[in-house]
């Protein structure tokens, strides 16, 4: 489903994700090689997924743009590495539902482990370990706000 590509694979992917993810719009632009690795996520209105995508458990608002190559993870802990006599892939996996708000941009090659706030941007290879505040402009590694947008 993800490797078919141009128009005809933007509406199978938007067929697909309406029938198979938690919420999903018809209106969902899902680029070439996007995937969604949990069926729990909700997918807003007006959404723009562009190429070579992964998202987790996550809430993606109303108009969000999420740009290519970028990672959304299901929060910051996905395995439990406490226990020494286990082997990493045997520990209880920790899912946290990330929400992307309304009208944010997350820009190419960014890895989002923590909330985006709405009208938010995320600057190109960003890693947001912490939550984003509403209307601002984050960059970085970590990510930090850089500007309050509407100044």
């Amino acid at each position: 489903m993800a490797l078919i590509p141009r128009f005809l694979g933007t509406y199978c992917r938007a067929c697909f994700y309406k029938q198979t993810l938690n919420k999903s719009s018809p209106d969902l632009d899902i680029g070439f090689g996007s995937i969604f690795s949990n069926i729990e996520t909700s997918v807003g209105r007006g959404v723009l997924i562009t190429g070579y995508t992964t998202i987790g458990l996550a809430e993606i608002g109303d108009y969000a743009v999420i740009a290519n190559h970028v990672s959304v993870l299901s929060g910051r802990y996905h395995h439990n590495f406490k226990d020494m006599e286990k082997r990493i892939l045997d520990g209880q996996d920790t899912f946290i539902r990330i929400a992307i708000g309304d009208n944010s941009f997350i820009g190419d090659n960014s890895t989002v482990m923590a909330d985006i706030g709405k009208n938010s941007i995320v600057g190109a290879g960003s890693v947001v370990v912490k939550p984003v505040p509403d209307n601002v402009v984050v960059v970085g590694n970590p990510a930090r706000v850089v500007k309050k947008r509407g100044d």
